[in-house]
């Protein structure tokens, strides 16, 4: 196996190397090597209205925000806004998909937006990414959208794959 090979010649001496095949993630490497849960204390990639919400969420307010508010060119750094479409066919939401894709369209024709990147997370499933990537498709050309560098996916899909403007 190539990962295999890889390992054994680039992480020799490293404790538990055959755990770092890609399948699991840095956070359970980190709970097999070291044990026990390793929290984050300290966040500095997303402006402190981003990460706040999970850092409430999930963590009891205990990570600090680095990132200065003032860094982002873009205000408000987060806008809520709800959909009121609920009811799903199957796995997708076509209200929920068109009100998005409607936004995202909308957003790259603001000037506020120009040049920006553009992703779009489903929390409901690849199914639903899917129909929001569809109509985006439909609606925009392919030069825009690459131009746009335009993602629509899972959490896991960006991963490391940052975009300026995210709907969630």
């Amino acid at each position: 196996n190539t990962v295999q090979n890889l390992i054994r010649l680039h992480l020799q001496g490293i404790p538990n190397s055959d755990l770092y095949d890609g399948k699991m993630s840095v956070y359970d490497l980190a709970r097999q090597s070291f044990g026990g849960t390793i929290c984050l204390q300290e966040h500095f990639r997303c402006v402190p209205d981003i990460i706040q919400f999970s850092n409430y969420l999930s963590y009891e307010g205990a990570i600090k925000p680095l990132r200065d508010e003032s860094s982002s060119p873009i205000k408000p750094a987060v806008i809520p806004f709800r959909v009121d479409a609920s009811s799903r066919s199957g796995k997708v939401n076509h209200e929920e998909a068109k009100v998005v894709a409607s936004l995202v369209v909308a957003a790259i024709e603001e000037p506020v937006y120009e040049s920006q990147s553009f992703g779009v997370i489903s929390l409901v499933g690849d199914d639903q990414a899917i129909e929001i990537e569809k109509l985006l498709l439909a609606h925009l050309s392919p030069e825009v959208f690459e131009a746009r560098r335009i993602v629509c996916g899972n959490s896991a899909q960006f991963q490391g794959d940052e975009r300026d403007v995210m709907f969630l």
